[in-house]
């Protein structure tokens, strides 16, 4: 009996057995034949079956889990069928060929567990680093919950342990690592009360900034530090200012402050607090303006004498005036002409001062505007951040370029205007895709239109 032991030694008693002891070749055997076809087969496939791009070692991870019967049983499958299509003539022969296959597959097999071993690892280690990334994530969602926080803290480290099971870790990398976790764990804790200003921020440094590794430390200690200084000015400030103190009575308390640092933040909050007041009131005024013009205008519409009697005059004096005026208007003309040097007056603030023009009363120039001119204003002075602020720098680079050309102000009205609503137009055709090229073109026109009018008008005067 042909007793079979390994691959290599099959293969070479079997060839050696085809030659004479001459070294000549032996007569051709057909089965012979059959067997080497069968061995290249099972040789090609283990090839396709391995290393094709969608072979057994283009799986990773997870997914090579349990693979390797499934690939085997259809490579042993399609020997068998093979073997039986060969249809050898002597049954030792295709016993000979059973055993060679046998041992084929043997080999093979040893080779995918192996890899499949090797897989299996690395997908364990890809669970292990997600759950340890995952439980700082964790504390992180549920910061305020100090049961949950220590409870993924302490999952963490055990999932730490089991990584270095698995890396074979010795106890000094085992102790870097959970050292490195402890700071990134305890650091981004931390990080999110910062990020929401939250005192706890504070709470959790002085009780864990010994976990943290010195860079983290640093940086995080300076954030602290500046949320706890931010805090207490922000208090101070606030408290102190519900108080209504004088300015001395303010500086009194100021110097109380003995931390420099806080005393510069509190005094910069409380003014902030002040300005913030200021603009409350100016707009609550404002807004009542409105609804006092609102109901005087539909009044107006059938009787203007009665509607002078809605004007609210615990208001400005100027506003009142400017009311009495507009009626007054209204009665004797039925309409309001825009008195074009009290328009420059105020646009002219508004590409030089926009802050205080955003401050300025419009309605205090209702009788002196006409309702075009008028809502102009009021939109430029309600936006925050305008693209009509930048008309009014467009408008402020061209009256300085023609300053020498516009004496009248009825020129630089027109010329205003002309530009604000060329500008408009072009902004609304161009709203996807600005063409910058156009826009200074429509400068350029205005430019040019406007830079000879002083002359024209001259020389009709002349003609004349």
């Amino acid at each position: 009996m042909l007793k079979i032991n390994d691959e290599n030694r099959t293969g070479g008693s079997f060839l050696m057995s085809n030659f004479s002891r001459e070294g000549r070749p032996a007569e051709t055997n057909p089965d012979m034949i059959k067997i080497l076809e069968i061995c290249n087969f099972i040789d090609k496939w283990e090839q396709e079956l391995l290393f094709s791009e969608k072979g057994f070692y283009s799986l990773k991870g997870k997914e090579v889990r349990n693979k390797s019967k499934e690939f085997l049983r259809e490579l042993n499958d399609s020997t068998n069928s093979k073997i039986e299509e060969a249809g050898f003539l002597s049954g030792s022969l295709k016993k000979v060929m059973l055993e060679i296959k046998n041992s084929k597959l043997k080999s093979i097999t040893q080779k995918m567990e192996e890899y499949e071993t090797q897989q299996s690892e690395e997908w364990a280690l890809e669970v292990y680093e997600a759950a340890l990334s995952s439980s700082v994530k964790r504390a992180v969602l549920y910061k305020s919950d100090i049961n949950i926080v220590q409870s993924s803290y302490s999952n963490g480290i055990s999932v730490l342990n089991l990584i270095s099971q698995k890396r074979n870790w010795s106890k000094k990398t085992l102790k870097t690592k959970e050292n490195k976790y402890k700071s990134e764990f305890y650091y981004n804790l931390i990080k999110s009360f910062l990020d929401e200003k939250d005192i706890n921020a504070y709470k959790y440094y002085s009780e864990y900034k010994d976990y943290l590794l010195t860079d983290d430390k640093e940086e995080i200690e300076k954030s602290v530090n500046e949320l706890k200084e931010n805090l207490i000015a922000y208090n101070w400030a606030k408290e102190i200012f519900s108080y209504n103190l004088t300015d001395n009575e303010f500086k009194k308390e100021l110097n109380n402050i003995k931390d420099l640092s806080v005393k510069e933040k509190a005094e910069k909050l409380f003014k902030d607090f002040a300005v913030l007041e200021k603009r409350k009131k100016k707009e609550e005024e404002i807004s009542e303006n409105e609804k006092d013009w609102d109901k005087i205008l539909e009044i107006a519409k059938t009787d203007i004498t009665s509607a002078v009697l809605y004007i609210d005059y615990t208001l400005s004096t100027s506003h009142i005036r400017a009311v009495k005026e507009y009626l007054t208007q209204i009665k004797n003309k039925g309409y309001i002409s825009t008195d074009k040097e009290r328009f420059l007056e105020v646009f002219t603030e508004l590409y030089e001062d926009f802050q205080s023009f955003k401050n300025k009363d419009i309605s205090d120039y209702i009788a002196c505007l006409n309702e075009e001119d008028y809502e102009l204003l009021v939109e430029f002075q309600k936006t925050e951040i305008s693209d009509f602020y930048v008309i009014a720098e467009d408008c402020k680079s061209l009256i300085a370029e023609l300053s020498k050309k516009l004496k009248k102000a009825e020129d630089k009205y027109d010329c205003i205007k002309l530009l604000i609503h060329s500008l408009k137009e072009y902004k609304t055709i161009n709203k996807k895709a600005p063409d910058l090229q156009a826009r200074n073109k429509i400068l350029e026109a205005i430019f040019l239109r406007f830079s000879n009018v002083s002359a024209e008008k001259d020389k009709k005067g002349e003609d004349k």
